[in-house]
């Protein structure tokens, strides 16, 4: 949210009332987002970085899959965490001890919902 707001005087320069203006900076974010990704260009020459530790790597293959649905994390629909979920699994993301957790925490759901999601997953590739 951005926020404005502007004072009115009267002729005496007592205050009388005010102008506010509130914006809701979601859809500029996600434009932002969407222009990022298609006028980005990738460096020849850059060699691959890997992360420091488990947790890092972990924080990392978060912030992948959640750009995979570029929308900020308020807004994600139920079907966009199961993407973002689908995306951790297929990494193996599941493997490291903890994640659960620290993706439920990313993804302002619980852990119970993450297992929930996993089992749709589980259930949908079966079926293909």
């Amino acid at each position: 949210m951005k926020s404005s707001t502007m004072l009115i005087r009267d002729e005496n320069e007592k205050i009388v009332g005010a102008l506010c203006i509130n914006f809701d900076l979601t859809s500029v974010n996600i434009a932002k987002n969407f222009l990022e990704d298609i006028s980005f260009i990738e460096e020849k020459d850059s060699k691959e970085k890997f992360p420091e530790n488990v947790d890092r790597f972990l924080e990392i293959m978060i912030e992948k899959a959640i750009s995979i649905v570029n929308k900020p994390i308020n807004i994600l629909s139920k079907e966009d965490k199961v993407r973002i979920v689908r995306y951790l699994h297929k990494n193996n993301v599941f493997d490291i001890k903890g994640s659960v957790k620290i993706i439920a925490n990313h993804l302002n759901i619980s852990k119970y919902s993450i297992y929930n999601y996993l089992e749709e997953i589980r259930i949908d590739s079966r079926m293909q």
